[in-house]
């Protein structure tokens, strides 16, 4: 690594992450506005847990609340989005 180096990540694979989080951001975000307020259903998942955690927390700045919904395997995702978190105006 570098003197000024982040961490050992190549540029691909930054281009990589960025994708995947542009993904996983998209299956909780509203589509025609994503700094509005989130909330989403998706499958109880703990791994896609982790990528949502991630993906709000890096486009947001805000952490996502889960509600586990035992009885059809799914969970609703909230977080106050963009525009009420830390760095929106």
């Amino acid at each position: 690594m570098g003197k000024y180096a982040i961490n050992d990540m190549r540029a691909a694979d930054v281009q990589t992450r960025l994708l995947y989080l542009d993904l996983i951001f998209s299956m909780v975000c509203d589509p025609l506005d994503w700094k509005a307020p989130i909330a989403a259903i998706v499958p109880n998942n703990e791994r896609l847990r982790e990528a949502i955690r991630d993906a709000v927390v890096h486009y947001t700045g805000t952490v996502p609340s889960f509600q586990y919904m035992p009885a059809d395997s799914t969970m609703i995702v909230r977080a106050v989005g963009y525009r009420e978190g830390p760095a929106g105006p």
